[in-house]
């Protein structure tokens, strides 16, 4: 199994103080493991690349070198490597999915990541032990385990890896699932799933917002906050559907607590 002190942070930015630099204008593709796979080495580095590494060691991957945007920065092919000190040795490696044609995630100890590639969620539930959305300035971010920070722009989702990861208890609480509005449900070691059924004691997250068994119907205008919803009162519980939220929370039991959640397509 991954390291379980492992940190993830998921980003989705607008651009602020955690942005990442200008992309590499370098049309060279990421080193391949397999199909399309890059290696994610919790704590340590991405690809071939190494957090601690130096110049010499990063020229022999073999791949271009160009400055960054930031003096802080520079692009080794598709990867951005943020060097810092007198000796220019990486202190965290990222990498565009999508400009480094990367077709699934691998880790040790996991099964490979092949769907849900687009979406922040899907990328947390597979590294496991993380936080809820948090949203700042200029960026949205999810905090898991060692040193790991996945980050969404215009250009697609990018994965980096280095110490300047906050850990996911300064977040929140740990999310024994997501919810990623409008586009689907995630469990850790299972992958996408149609619904998730909470469990009595976890906290479940959705769209920044986080959920747990004591939650009642009177929660979604209230704690959450949701409006322009449905509700179905049926004979096994009350079906409550947020289409603007993206998502759908049912409802049952003596106190008509929340029971599950879903993900439905979301309106505009």
């Amino acid at each position: 199994m991954l390291n379980p002190r492992m940190l993830l942070c998921v980003s989705l930015l607008t651009g602020a103080s955690i942005a990442a630099p200008a992309a590499a204008k370098t049309v060279a593709k990421a080193p391949k493991d397999g199909a399309g796979c890059l290696e994610v080495v919790p704590g340590k580095g991405l690809g071939p690349f190494r957090v601690e590494m130096g110049p010499s060691e990063v020229k022999k991957a073999g791949l271009p070198i160009s400055d960054g945007a930031l003096k802080s920065w520079q692009n080794a092919g598709p990867y951005e490597l943020q060097v810092l000190g007198a000796g220019r040795s990486v202190s965290g490696v990222r990498l565009n999915l999508k400009k480094g044609e990367v077709r699934c995630l691998s880790a040790a100890g996991r099964e490979d990541l092949r769907d849900g590639l687009d979406t922040p969620e899907a990328i947390a539930a597979w590294i496991g032990e993380c936080g809820p959305l948090q949203v700042k300035t200029g960026a949205s971010t999810i905090s898991c385990a060692d040193q790991v920070m996945v980050l969404q722009s215009l250009g697609g989702l990018d994965v980096h890896v280095g110490p300047d990861v906050s850990p996911p208890a300064s977040e929140g609480p740990i999310c024994a699932g997501y919810v990623a509005p409008g586009q689907g449900a995630y469990l850790p070691k299972q992958g996408k799933v149609d619904h998730i059924d909470l469990e009595p004691g976890k906290t479940y997250c959705a769209g920044g917002r986080t959920l747990d068994t004591s939650i009642v119907e009177a929660d979604v205008l209230g704690k959450l906050r949701f409006n322009t919803c449905k509700t179905e009162r049926l004979r096994g519980g009350t079906h409550v559907t947020c289409p603007y939220q993206g998502v759908k929370l049912s409802f049952a039991g003596p106190k008509g607590a929340l029971h599950r959640v879903a993900a439905v397509p979301m309106k505009d």
